[in-house]
């Protein structure tokens, strides 16, 4: 009773806000405990978090405020669940097999979030949000059991856990500054996150209102864009590239293209087909840069290393959400389009521009 769309963004802003605060220790807890360990902890914890959610909903007990309280527990749990995942798969199999991994475990996620908002509109509409979160938090469930079978690989690192925290948080940052390569990528990145966000969640919905036939034609390019991220791991399982980094970000310049299009008033199927080749880019990026992560960084520091990756992400992507709907009341919705598509140029070339991006080979 009484949430509108103030209400939507304090709850996401609770959830994100302990991610960005903490995920810096969630890499330090990860590579000193053990990722399995931690997920599957994480997610069956956040089950019970959701199915009491869930009770308040069916028994007409939720309140913004708690619903606020709760975002705050799963932002925490999240930033403990995420350096952890990447970090599990070179646990479990060996360097040569992670690529392919990787694009088995893209599709699947892709594929999960396609299916995962058709069917929970669907089941809102059948058995009431109460239920529908009920199942979600089920979900969960069974997902860290089935993680927590895999605590067996578990090989924390040798780490003195007597240590401050701090103190392996400083030997995580060590182990990305001594790599140009990591320092350009996630920088270009978070860029490019900064103005990816705000596209997907703001400015291209409202342009789809204004210029287009509204939800239907958004429904199109965000369908088109979710295709081309399926299609990207499954080009990943394929491509064997020389130098995978060089050609995972020039992959994401693609994405310019799609700003620009919106901007230009281009015909839908253009701007649906710009959206598909960003889809495509960004998970042929995803894959190539993970598995770049897990057999150039020693395994028990990769935790510590994948959470500066995303800080950097989760710092600037909600900055992009929190600016872009003034910034179009501002100066416009073509002009901010055509800087954000600008902003993506300028990121992804100077992260091209390091040599060691442009050079750095797999691990055969």
């Amino acid at each position: 009773p009484g949430g509108n769309a103030t209400s939507l963004s304090l709850v996401m802003f609770a959830r994100t806000l302990p991610l960005i605060l903490l995920v810096l220790f969630g890499g330090v807890i990860a590579d000193r405990y053990g990722r399995a360990r931690l997920v599957g902890s994480t997610d069956i914890i956040l089950s019970f978090v959701v199915l009491f959610e869930a009770f308040l909903f069916i028994t007409g007990q939720a309140t913004v405020a708690l619903l606020v309280g709760f975002g705050i527990v799963t932002g925490i749990l999240h930033a403990l669940w995420w350096p952890a995942f990447p970090g599990i798969m070179p646990q479990v199999l060996p360097e040569s097999k992670l690529q392919s991994a990787n694009s088995v475990n893209g599709f699947g996620v892709n594929g999960a979030n396609v299916l995962g908002y058709s069917l929970g509109g669907i089941l809102v509409v059948l058995l009431g949000p109460g239920l529908a979160i009920a199942i979600d938090g089920l979900s969960f469930l069974v997902a860290g059991i089935l993680i927590w079978q895999l605590r067996k690989f578990d090989k924390p690192g040798d780490i003195d856990k007597q240590q401050p925290v701090f103190k392996e948080m400083k030997d995580g940052w060590k182990e990305v500054r001594i790599r140009p390569w990591i320092l350009a990528c996630v920088s270009a990145y978070s860029l490019v996150i900064m103005c990816y966000e705000p596209l997907l969640a703001v400015v291209g919905p409202y342009h789809a209102k204004v210029e287009l036939a509204g939800a239907p034609s958004w429904a199109i390019i965000a369908g088109a864009h979710s295709l081309g991220m399926l299609f990207g791991v499954i080009l990943a399982m394929r491509l064997r590239p020389k130098h995978p980094l060089f050609i995972g970000l020039l992959g994401t310049l693609v994405f310019a293209f799609w700003p620009l299009a919106t901007a230009l008033n281009l015909p839908i199927f253009v701007i649906a087909l710009t959206a598909f080749a960003t889809g495509v880019g960004f998970d042929l990026f995803f894959v190539f840069w993970i598995t770049s992560l897990q057999t150039h960084i020693p395994k028990e520091s990769l935790s510590r290393v994948v959470s500066y990756d995303a800080f950097g992400s989760f710092f600037l992507g909600p900055l992009g959400l929190v600016i872009a709907g003034p910034l179009v009341e501002l100066i416009g919705i073509r002009e901010t389009l055509l800087i954000s598509s600008i902003m993506v140029i300028v990121a992804v070339s100077a992260g091209l521009s390091v040599k060691s991006v442009r050079t750095l080979q797999p691990v055969r």
